[in-house]
């Protein structure tokens, strides 16, 4: 497994956000996490990138209790992307490879990759929701994860984009990387999918692989939900 969690909680105040969550997340998988408004999908992907520290449980990043170090290895766009709103998109991601200690030559290719090429020197507090989240795609894609965690990554994408998201996130899988992918468009990664996971009230109720062309992840979430009603 590439990522595990193990008996995973975190509490805020007197709620328990995460609730005994033993997730695994396999090598070269695209692993979708699916599950209703407020049930931890986020409070989760914070805990993997340690935004958050859990409150019990452990993180296992290839065998080993997660660590700073492997955050090298990690990219994330969790919910709004974290950019600098008078900095043009190329200058954003300048600023990531000086933060990073990494070669700027990733930028242009990034920035195409994302197809932002054309507006690259454009004030990013002029970008539309769209284009910003592309942005935050780009960063977190800047350092060549080998691990790439997205929280609902298809928010403000028109359907061309998020088809070109797709063959993005497929590119990155068979070029051996693995992607966690939390959102509400499970219509949409019914053929890239290869797991999923199903998360309700902070408790991960179901966990399988995907047969891809065969099952139908929006039919497995809603008959899921109706077996815990």
């Amino acid at each position: 497994m590439l990522c595990e969690t193990i008996h995973l909680q975190k509490k805020i105040k007197n709620n328990y956000i995460i609730k005994d969550v033993s997730m695994s997340i396999p090598e070269n998988s695209i692993y979708t996490l699916a599950g209703p408004n407020g049930s931890g999908k986020s409070t989760l992907l914070k805990l993997l990138t340690k935004m958050q520290k859990p409150t019990s449980g452990e993180i296992l990043f290839k065998g080993n209790t997660l660590s700073s170090r492997d955050l090298i290895h990690i990219g994330s766009l969790i919910e709004t992307p974290a950019l600098y709103e008078n900095l043009t998109a190329e200058e954003n991601l300048l600023v990531r490879t000086i933060l990073l200690g990494i070669d700027n030559k990733a930028i242009d290719i990034i920035l195409d990759l994302v197809e932002l090429s054309d507006a690259k020197k454009q004030i990013v507090k002029y970008y539309s929701l769209g284009m910003k989240q592309k942005l935050g795609i780009a960063i977190a894609l800047l350092n060549n994860p080998q691990f790439l965690i997205l929280d609902e990554p298809t928010n403000g994408l028109d359907p061309l984009s998020i088809r070109h998201l797709k063959r993005i996130m497929k590119n990155f899988q068979n070029n051996g990387g693995t992607i966690l992918i939390a959102t509400h468009i499970l219509k949409e990664m019914n053929d890239i999918a290869s797991h999923i996971g199903i998360i309700q009230n902070g408790s991960l109720i179901c966990q399988k692989e995907i047969r891809t062309g065969k099952d139908d992840i929006e039919s497995i979430f809603m008959n899921t939900l109706m077996n815990k009603m």
